[in-house]
């Protein structure tokens, strides 16, 4: 039996071998069996980080569910339990657990250990700890990139991101190594977005964000592997910059980047919706390099279960025959429109006829005679009606298969009808005309003989045949319960 592919989410970073520091992460996670508020897995190192994580309003309890690496002066979030009466708990990872509503700084320099440095800073005048939030202070890359022989690329505008990003999706590896500078805030709505850097040509260069915004961004795309607003960095520097938007795509995601190689990424942040099923994290799918003063907030989720789309379309019959039987308004639904019929023409009979609420009268010949596959017919109805109608002309598989030896349908249909212990040549029937939609007070003049399913006409000759009568409201065009048929010679000639 094939076991249940397990859902690993991390709040901030799906897998880590390299080094996070200063870095926080408050989200709102999906229930899966292997989560972290933090982490997933840790090789590597991470130090003074939090984490705020919740699944339904409950905290996430572990702050990194694979621990490999070091953790130090590192906590999550965790409200008092019935078995922990104290603010702080020492736990065998390094990791304190407290209450952000109730502990203070003091609280962490006493009982944890733990030292603020210069990247934290208080924004309200209370102690505690929920008043402290990361320092968006500037990364300076002039030291990094004084080794660029070329002036910095300057993005301006939306038109210029995309062009780099498509630059480097096929593969310009000038584009991908250069060094940007974003001058503006930029809104990426209504785009779908490719992630700078893939695994064939991965970004390499520096990114300076200069403060600035990245917003509305979405990565929709499921064959995309490493997605965020970055996709693959490799020994590239990234800084000063925030990104928000969605991933919606599958393993080893972030909102950030999807994975950083050997790069650093400084003074970064994401307000981001992440989905993903496998080392999925917050601001960053996998890190082998370096990380610091970032964070990442927003929704961590898993995908749609794929088992519900069996049972996705009887959901949706039960909720459409709920509505329609409890909406009292479901007569005045409006539905897709029947095209009217090239050959009628406004009529002068039928100008007196007098009904119930739902009228409709016509007048049809008996006989169907098509010559050179053109059958001239009266066919009308009256001014007065407020039902319009279309006509099917119809031979049943029976009378077919008596005159021609087959039913006219195609070879792989008629074996699957054959097969039914069900089918009926009796009451099974071709279509061989159909007209389009005849308003009140117009007739039909023309039909035009169809060819068969199987792509061949009807042969001359003289067969029973239906003519099928299909009504429709006038204002909604909705499809009345009730049809009328009416037995017709078809001449062929």
């Amino acid at each position: 039996m094939k076991s249940k592919k397990n859902i690993k989410l991390g709040g901030f970073c799906g897998v880590n071998t390299g080094s996070i520091s200063n870095s926080f992460s408050v989200s709102d996670m999906s229930k899966a069996r292997e989560i972290a508020s933090f982490c997933y897995k840790n090789t590597g190192e991470i130090n003074t980080c939090f984490a705020k994580s919740s699944i339904r309003k409950q905290d996430v309890n572990n702050f990194c569910f694979d621990n490999r690496g070091e953790i130090t002066c590192s906590f999550s979030n965790i409200k008092s339990k019935e078995n922990m009466s104290e603010c702080i708990k020492k736990s065998d990872d390094n990791v304190n657990y407290c209450d952000f509503n109730q502990i203070t700084v003091n609280d962490l320099k006493e009982s944890a250990g733990l030292e603020l440095n210069d990247f934290w800073r208080k924004t309200q005048s209370s102690d505690i700890l929920m008043s402290l939030e990361l320092k968006n202070d500037y990364y300076d890359c002039s030291e990094y990139v004084k080794e660029f022989d070329s002036e910095p690329v300057h993005i301006r505008t939306k038109e210029d991101l995309i062009y780099i990003s498509e630059r480097i999706k096929n593969g310009d590896s000038q584009s991908a190594s250069a060094y940007y500078v974003l001058e503006n805030d930029i809104d990426l709505k209504n785009v779908n977005w490719e992630p700078i850097g893939n695994i064939v040509c991965p970004f390499t260069g520096v990114f300076d964000g200069c403060g600035h915004k990245i917003y509305n961004f979405k990565v929709v795309s499921k064959d995309i592997m490493f997605a965020g607003f970055f996709g693959v960095v490799e020994h590239a520097l990234i800084s000063n910059l925030q990104v928000d938007g969605m991933i919606k795509t599958g393993s080893c995601s972030g909102g950030f980047a999807g994975i950083s190689r050997e790069s650093k990424i400084y003074s970064c942040s994401t307000v981001s919706q992440v989905i993903g099923t496998d080392n999925v994290g917050g601001f960053i799918g996998n890190n082998t390099g370096i990380i610091e003063g970032c964070y990442f907030n927003g929704k961590i989720k898993k995908p749609f279960p794929l088992i519900l789309l069996y049972f996705l379309p009887i959901l949706i019959l039960i909720i459409l025959l709920c509505l329609y039987i409890l909406n009292p308004m479901k007569n005045t639904a409006t539905f897709n429109n029947v095209p009217i019929d090239p050959y009628t023409v406004k009529n002068r009979t039928f100008q007196h006829y007098t009904g119930g609420q739902n009228k409709a009268s016509f007048s049809f010949s008996d006989v169907v005679k098509f010559v050179n596959n053109t059958a001239d017919v009266k066919f009308g109805s009256p001014d007065s009606a407020n039902q319009s109608m279309t006509i099917k002309i119809q031979i049943t598989d029976q009378e077919l298969k008596e005159k021609l030896g087959k039913t006219g349908r195609t070879s792989s249909e008629q074996k699957s009808l054959d097969s039914n212990p069900n089918y009926d040549p009796s009451n099974m029937r071709v279509t061989v005309s159909e007209s389009g939609l005849v308003l009140p007070g117009y007739d039909l003049k023309k039909l035009v003989l169809d060819k068969l399913p199987d792509g061949t006409y009807l042969p001359k000759g003289v067969y029973r045949g239906i003519a099928f009568l299909n009504f429709f409201n006038g204002e909604t065009n909705e499809k009345a319960m009730i049809n009328t048929q009416i037995p017709i010679a078809v001449v062929v000639e």
